[in-house]
């Protein structure tokens, strides 16, 4: 709380600009001097009403862009799960095949890599 209250005093003189604001807000959040992000800039914007607009803008600029690398991480993520149940599925069909072809059980084993147990659930 000492960084927001030195920074309330700061722009409250009124020696910085709004790209100045911004600059500072943005270093101050990648840098980690705040652990709570929402608070901090609630805490700014509250205690300094001339460039308030500035800090709510940014505040709501960062959520956004948080939304959507969410967003992007949770898609990539589904895409991943996604491929790997596809590929399982289908070693399962091609070992279902393959047993049902009556090919040895060892080989099946072998060739598509499935472990035994995996191989005892096809088989019921």
């Amino acid at each position: 709380m000492a960084l927001t209250a030195s920074l309330v005093k700061l722009l409250q003189a009124g020696y910085t600009s709004d790209s100045q604001l911004r600059t500072a807000l943005t270093y101050i959040l990648q840098v980690g001097f705040t652990e709570d992000k929402s608070a901090f800039f609630r805490e700014l914007a509250k205690n300094v009403s001339q460039q308030g607009d500035v800090i709510m803008t940014l505040a709501e600029e960062l959520r956004q862009e948080g939304l959507a690398q969410g967003l992007e991480q949770g898609l990539e993520q589904g895409l991943v799960q996604g491929l790997e149940k596809g590929r399982e599925e289908a070693t399962f069909k091609i070992a279902q095949a393959m047993i049902a072809s009556g090919i040895d059980r060892m080989q099946v084993l072998q060739l598509t890599g499935l472990s035994e147990e995996k191989l005892e659930t096809l088989a019921h």
